[in-house]
Parts: C-alpha cells; sequence; structure tokens
C-alpha cells in the first residue's frame, strides 16, 4: 500500500483532493511515500525515495499495537511523524482495522485527532496480541 504526500515549506499535504495544496511557485516540494513492509511489522515513510521514519507494531486479532514512533534526526521538525500516524490510521479505518495506541506520539496525535478515537480498542477487546513474525518461536 502506497500513499503520496507532498511537503511544502515543511507542511505535510495528503493526496486527499481536499486537503492537497497546490505550492506558490519557487516552493521546494518534496514527494513522500508510505510503504506497509509485513516482515518488519512497521509502517516505513520515505521521503524522494530515502526513508525518513517508520511507526512500528505488533498485530492482535484485529487490532495493531502501534508501539514506536521514529523519524530520522535530518527529517524531524517538518511534521512528518504526525504526517505517518494520520495515514496509518486512515488505512486502519479503510481496512476496518482497530488500534492500541502505545507509542506516545500516537497517544499525543490522538489527543488532538479526535475523529480517530473510535479505532482505539481499550480493555479485554485488545487481548489476542500475537508475535510479529520476526519473533516468533520453533521448538
Amino acid at each position: 500500500m502506497v500513499f503520496i504526500l507532498r511537503v511544502s515549506h515543511g507542511k505535510v499535504f495528503s493526496t486527499d483532493a481536499e486537503k492537497l495544496k497546490t505550492p506558490k511557485r519557487g516552493d521546494p516540494v518534496s514527494v513522500s511515500t508510505l510503504h506497509h513492509d509485513y516482515e518488519k511489522s512497521r509502517f516505513e515513510l520515505y521521503e524522494n525515495g530515502v526513508m525518513a521514519g517508520f511507526l512500528q507494531y505488533d498485530t492482535g486479532r484485529d487490532t495493531l499495537f502501534l508501539k514506536h514512533t521514529f523519524i530520522i534526526p535530518a527529517h524531524r521538525g517538518h511534521g512528518l511523524a504526525f504526517a505517518l500516524i494520520e495515514r496509518v490510521l486512515d488505512d486502519m479505518h479503510r481496512r476496518r482495522l482497530s488500534i492500541q495506541p502505545e507509542c506516545p506520539i500516537v497517544a499525543e496525535f490522538l489527543r488532538t485527532h479526535q475523529q480517530y478515537l473510535g479505532l482505539v480498542v481499550t480493555g479485554r477487546a485488545a487481548t489476542g496480541r500475537h508475535l510479529p513474525a520476526h519473533e516468533h518461536r520453533t521448538a
């Protein structure tokens, strides 16, 4: 799954028509893509073909446990962490999956973007965690 984001003067805009802004002439523009790496259990954000960060998760039955958001230092300060989280949550909504935010940055995002709170599962419904594929052990 790939989403295109455009960054202009440090502001991130998605490809959604209502959010996409046309940059002014001379504005620096970079293209960001979101890649779901199933083997590493993470969503990776690439900016102009270079990894800018990722959101690590564990899986449950119908729930993703969002563990850790990381933006590479050279890419920080441009709103990419929130842009990454927003794209992941939009994908979870489309796929009708729930989330359990364990990452403080995801929790902060949810406090300011309450339209995503319907994705959050708590208590018993959040049980049933599975180990990521790379952590499965054989006897």
